[in-house]
């Protein structure tokens, strides 16, 4: 037997909210690439210096930005419920999407 399930169980801020996470990590990953892909391999320089320690070991680099990230999306979205949480998932989607539009500006 297959389990049906519908968008009505879920209010529309909360699934608001979950594509605004869903997009995050796209654009996280899709930043994790193109950080490897440049400044790895010196043709950019990483401007985040915490991150640029962690790009030393790319296994280092890729941990947080596969786990770390993840989690702190997952854990704002359970507390979603608080206003501050809903702001969070909001200012690291506009963060995100901030990055993604820099990358874009210098790959073309």
């Amino acid at each position: 037997m297959f389990l049906r399930t519908s968008r009505a169980h879920l209010p529309y801020e909360k699934r608001k909210e979950i594509l605004f996470c869903f997009l995050t990590l796209l654009i996280n990953y899709l930043d994790a690439f193109f950080t490897i892909k440049y400044v790895k391999n010196g043709i950019l320089e990483e401007l985040n210096p915490i991150m640029g320690y962690f790009l030393q070991e790319i296994w280092s680099f890729l941990l947080i930005k596969t786990v770390f990230v993840p989690f702190l999306l997952f854990f704002l979205l359970i507390l979603s419920y608080n206003k501050f949480a809903k702001h969070a998932i909001m200012i690291v989607m506009i963060f995100y999407v901030m990055v993604l539009s820099i990358w874009i500006y210098i790959i073309t």
